[in-house]
């Protein structure tokens, strides 16, 4: 909202008048009600901006609706420091054109007194617009935060470019970039606002955005999966290779994070050897590096490390599970052994052998009362139930196998319960025809 003032001479209905040049460079009349203060509207074409005019001081008048027309000539817009009069007309508005850049051209007019009053004379020529950016030198996939301030006509609509094919019609959005190529790339955020009135304006700002390092490892085993055969040495020894092939020549700093609650490492390059070592005990890791270039910004890369053997476990079953009717009671299943020692990725299925099954994970079974946190080892048996509701006469030697298969990375194994017999009701071979009697022999 830009802010003017001029000069007001008149007593009781008499009036000065002013002109505003529109957008497109086209002048137009005020007309003025005079009244309990006062207010002025544009009646005129080609798209004029509104303008307000408040009485400053409380002048009390008698109403009227005076028009005023003047045309302006170029030698009007030369000289218009200079007085004029100016008196009412009864006529239709009449136009000039002169490039003003949006200036209030005054003029004063003169009463039969000769008091003078002040006027201020607002004029809309679109909101007030500004925005700020949290960061505007920002890393590639960082989010970035654009934070407007608008005043002027609410409500207000909001059209954001942010120069990379995308938009958003938030307030204050938030937006991420990306780059091609390793130098920075510089983006323009152009800001449109759209008032109540239509009017609009525009605010653009550059965003520098930097790409982080391209960053590769490997293991010197070519996997990140251990699984020992020696019950005494069950240590990983980690090779970590840095694939030069595809990591960036501008990286500054490296930092390992091994993910077993040993320090970090941190380093401004690889070793000559091209590696890093690291040993892990019995368990799974997450393996974190981060690489730092030459622009400030970070990427990082993470692997899961899987030192451990084959799944130990056991298959239990309590009483007897033989010559029983269906439907039986819930019989008692247990996954027994060492499972406690078992890594957090091992997982469990239990297939009764009548079609039906449950699968377990570690962490179901550590969060169960049977684990024991404060020695693994002497976890107790993991209780599993189940009811048969058919006979397994109809199965292969009359008999249900259960079976326990636990599996982690370096491969599974399984257990057995045979000799789940499960009865079903005898059944009749043959039928007697109905008109067929009985009688009792007695002997």
């Amino acid at each position: 909202m830009r802010f003017y003032k001029y000069l007001f001479l008149g007593l009781k209905g008499k009036l000065s008048s002013s002109l505003l040049r529109t957008s497109l460079g086209c002048f137009v009349v005020l007309y003025f009600l005079f009244g309990t203060g006062f207010t002025a509207t544009f009646f005129s074409y080609l798209n004029a901006e509104v303008l307000s005019v408040q009485d400053t001081d409380g002048y009390q008048g008698k109403q009227q609706l005076l028009p005023y027309a003047l045309h302006v000539t170029e030698e009007d817009v030369v000289s218009k420091g200079r007085k004029t009069s100016i008196f009412p007309q009864k006529k239709q508005p009449s136009f000039g054109f002169k490039d003003l850049q949006n200036e209030i051209i005054s003029r004063e007019a003169y009463t039969q007194k000769d008091e003078m009053r002040e006027v201020k004379t607002y004029v809309n020529a679109g909101p007030d617009v500004d925005f700020t950016i949290d960061d505007n030198t920002p890393c590639a996939g960082a989010m970035v935060q654009f934070t407007s301030t608008v005043n002027g006509n609410t409500p207000f609509t909001y059209a954001w470019d942010f120069g990379d094919g995308n938009t958003s019609d938030l307030e204050s959005p938030t937006h991420s970039f990306q780059t091609n190529g390793n130098d920075p790339q510089v983006y323009s955020v152009t800001l449109v606002v759209t008032d109540v009135m239509n009017l609009s304006t525009t605010v653009s700002k550059e965003v520098s955005v930097g790409k982080g390092p391209d960053i590769g490892f490997f293991s010197g085993t070519n996997s990140f999966v251990n699984c020992s055969t020696n019950s005494t040495d069950t240590d990983f020894n980690l090779e970590l290779y840095l694939d030069s092939s595809s990591s960036s020549d501008d990286i500054t700093s490296y930092t390992i994070d091994w993910g077993d609650g040993k320090p970090n490492e941190t380093f401004s390059s690889f070793p000559d050897t091209g590696f890093v070592t690291h040993t892990y005990a019995i368990g799974i890791f997450s393996l974190v590096v981060s690489a730092t270039n030459a622009n400030g910004c970070t990427n990082e890369v993470s692997y899961d490390i899987s030192n451990g053997s084959n799944p130990g476990g056991a298959f239990e079953s309590s009483g007897s599970t033989t010559g029983l009717c269906f439907p039986t009671e819930a019989l008692t299943f247990k996954i027994g052994g060492l499972w406690g020692l078992n890594p957090i990725n091992t997982t469990y299925v239990v297939d009764f052998g009548d079609g039906n099954s449950e699968s377990f994970t570690q962490q179901d079974l550590e969060g169960s009362a049977y684990y024991n946190s404060t020695d693994p080892s002497a976890s107790t048996g993991f209780e599993v139930y189940h009811s048969y509701t058919r006979g397994s006469c109809s199965e292969e030697n009359g008999e249900f196998i259960a079976s326990l298969t636990i599996t982690n990375d370096c491969g599974d194994t399984q257990w057995t319960i045979d000799s789940i017999n499960i009865l079903e009701p005898s059944k009749p071979l043959f039928e007697l025809p109905s008109e067929i009697g009985l009688s009792l022999i007695h002997i």
